[in-house]
């Protein structure tokens, strides 16, 4: 678990561009810059096509073939994902725990386990 006003995720000046059909890039997000501290609850407000979903699958390294970071860092625990693997990025601990018979996911309401 993170220390208290330790940083779980920071994203710095992150930017992702996809490249179009006529092979040039298309920039999404430009310079999006952000913390979340644990305990934290975040959401992201924007006009449709301002590039919410984009940072979101650019932190999880799930966009498609044609998306890709261009510049920036994302770190997790201190960790930059960017710099690592994606396997290893996705084997980053998230400290998230799964109850019994949950098969992956956590009720409505239901709290989370906390990892001490």
């Amino acid at each position: 678990m993170p220390a208290e006003g330790e940083v779980l995720l920071k994203a710095r000046d992150l930017t992702v561009c996809y490249r179009t059909g006529e092979g040039r890039d298309f920039a999404a997000v430009v310079d999006a810059s952000f913390e979340i501290l644990p305990g934290e609850v975040v959401g992201m407000l924007g006009e449709s096509g301002c590039g919410k979903t984009t940072v979101g699958l650019a932190l999880l390294r799930l966009f498609s073939a044609s998306g890709r970071i261009t510049r920036g860092s994302v770190l997790f625990r201190g960790q930059d994902l960017l710099r690592h693997s994606l396997l290893t990025t996705r084997r980053v601990d998230s400290g998230v725990r799964p109850g019994p018979g949950s098969q992956g996911r956590c009720a409505r309401g239901e709290k989370l386990p906390r990892r001490d």
